[in-house]
């Protein structure tokens, strides 16, 4: 699996040069837990009286690099104020494709590996690992193998998009995130996918 993680790394540095990028900034705000059943009664900042709907404030530094018009790769990483009050977050590398776009809208969907992690709870001692974390020595996390988003953009101008995603932050829970997406100019001055273009 590392040999895997090796040559995409190095496709995607060769590929830098020649390759339309971009960088994004978004906040974390309301979070889902549809399939959690057995920590609803820890949940703090919940909207919903079962717990299941809360605010979790974070933020998702993300870099993406186009292979064409309508795919890239997409690396993430994140940083959480769980529903717990403790910190969490993801590393992510995923797979995008533009599904559709007319005038400044598009549509995409992402799929790859998701690294989960959250601190240990010493000061909740009724949590239970529902989401089945590998105990590490100073946090708990977990590889979903098979993660994802899926993401609304609207192109403010040629290199600024407004952002709105619905993120798997937790291995059983999806958050929406809204920001920023600036893309970096190309140095071959190709490959602009905003609507003049």
């Amino acid at each position: 699996m590392k040999k895997i993680f090796i040559i995409i790394f190095l496709l995607i540095t060769a590929n830098l040069v020649n390759a339309q990028n971009s960088v994004s900034v978004k906040v974390i705000s309301l979070t889902a837990h549809p399939f959690t059943e057995q920590n609803l009664l820890l949940h703090q900042n919940t909207i919903n009286n079962s717990g299941t709907l809360t605010l979790e404030p974070g933020v998702i530094l993300s870099f993406e690099n186009f292979f064409t018009k309508k795919t890239s790769i997409r690396m993430s990483a994140s940083v959480i104020s769980d529903r717990y009050n403790t910190i969490s977050g993801f590393g992510q590398l995923s797979l995008k494709y533009k599904v559709i776009k007319i005038y400044k809208h598009s549509f995409s969907v992402a799929f790859g590996p998701t690294f989960h992690y959250t601190s240990i709870k010493p000061e909740l001692p009724t949590y239970i690992n529902d989401n089945n974390y590998t105990v590490g020595d100073n946090l708990l996390y977990k590889i979903s193998w098979l993660s994802g988003f899926v993401e609304y953009n609207y192109s403010l101008n040629k290199n600024v998009n407004f952002a709105a995603t619905i993120n798997n932050i937790h291995p059983k829970s999806l958050g929406l995130s809204l920001g920023l997406r600036i893309q970096i100019p190309n140095p071959n001055g190709k490959g602009c996918d905003c609507p003049s273009y």
